[in-house]
């Protein structure tokens, strides 16, 4: 039995599962949130008293999928590819050696504990990535989420870590849909996946970490820019970003993190992240805050267009957190040299430079200040 099997095997295992009531966004109150919940028990290998800090953030891998076990061809480049709506992951090619081996460079070298990441095709895809490419060194959680071309959010979790991890879910939420005639249906484009940490097992949490993957821009029917999905979907984070705190107390440090696809500090949708949730962007809490320049994660170059650089990614965090942030910073890719690489200035650029279109957020946290 190879680690993949063992792992997915102990998965089943140690399956709970708690499925809570399925009621309409406009129905829904912000108590009754539906989820499902994991548990899954990892071995501490670490004392608390030897971790100093911890570092988090959130990455989109751009398209890491799976064909037969495979999660890599071996040609020289990668395509980066944008998928139309609808269209299956599988019957695209698969990254390269090469991009692979960059994206686990930046993530080794950061050091990361836990890490939010975007766009992978399942819990086989991750556990290879993390099993080939990152020593090992970590603990793959994914529950399949509603995206029909198959990209999921995911979390690698150091397996060293002195930590319980329950994970929770909310792929099941609905909404009524005011540009499709109040039709109903699934209102998370991919998931709301939580892990919720401890240090023992019947302990308080000692942080609840949210990944998420809101709505892309690509225009949806009477919804230019899919605003109205995204907006309602950044609303109902909100609220159970706030039924956490019910459930656990407002003095649990809170994350939520991952791709946003739009820029928190500036468009109308992202409002209630701070007016319902009171989270803030930890490229802002950190002395003196980051630039615009500094805080840039992701290059768009459209075929008819001016190209764009924004912050479309983000660790933010609840009042409670905001005292652990230590430091914040997006690390940028380097050559075989180790020099850093610009920041792409057209596609060609990106595409010969860049193993994803987006850069990782890393946040550093003060861990001895969290556990006491």
């Amino acid at each position: 039995m190879n680690s993949l099997q063992l792992r997915a095997g102990i998965r089943n295992l140690l399956l709970a599962v708690v499925l809570l009531g399925q009621l309409g966004w406009s129905q829904t109150p912000a108590s009754e949130e539906s989820q499902e919940t994991f548990f899954k028990q990892n071995k501490p290998k670490q004392s608390l008293e030897t971790l100093g800090t911890l570092q988090v953030g959130a990455y989109n891998l751009l398209n890491l999928f799976e064909k037969k076990g495979k999660i890599h061809d071996r040609g020289p480049e990668s395509i980066l590819t944008i998928f139309p709506e609808g269209r299956r992951p599988m019957d695209e090619a698969l990254k390269t050696l090469k991009d692979l081996k960059a994206q686990a460079k930046v993530i080794l070298n950061n050091r990361y504990d836990v890490l939010t990441v975007v766009e992978v095709e399942n819990l086989k895809a991750l556990s290879a990535f993390s099993d080939q490419f990152l020593d090992g060194e970590y603990d793959s959680y994914l529950i399949e989420g509603n995206d029909p071309r198959g990209i999921d959010v995911g979390f690698l979790v150091r397996s060293s870590l002195p930590f319980e991890v329950e994970q929770r879910t909310h792929r099941y939420e609905t909404w009524t849909d005011p540009t499709q005639g109040g039709k109903t249906g699934r209102l998370f484009s991919r998931d709301l996946p939580v892990l919720i940490f401890r240090t023992e097992k019947s302990s308080k949490p000692t942080m609840i970490y949210f990944g998420t993957h809101f709505k892309s821009k690509r225009d949806r029917p009477n919804d230019p820019e899919s605003r109205i999905l995204r907006q309602a979907q950044v609303e109902r984070t909100s609220q159970i970003m706030k039924v956490y705190e019910k459930e656990f107390g407002n003095y649990v440090p809170l994350f939520l993190t991952g791709d946003f696809n739009g820029e928190i500090a500036h468009e109308k949708e992202f409002v209630s992240l701070n007016r319902v949730a009171s989270l803030s962007d930890t490229f802002d809490v950190v002395n003196p805050p980051l630039t615009e320049k500094e805080r840039i994660t992701h290059s768009y170059f459209p075929k008819d267009g001016r190209p764009k650089w924004a912050q479309l990614d983000a660790v933010m965090v609840n009042e409670s957190a905001t005292k652990f942030v230590s430091t914040a910073k997006v690390p940028h890719y380097h050559d075989e040299n180790g020099n850093e690489i610009p920041v792409p200035q057209s596609y060609d650029e990106l595409h010969k430079t860049q193993p994803s279109d987006h850069y990782p957020v890393h946040v550093e946290l003060d861990f001895q200040k969290l556990v006491h």
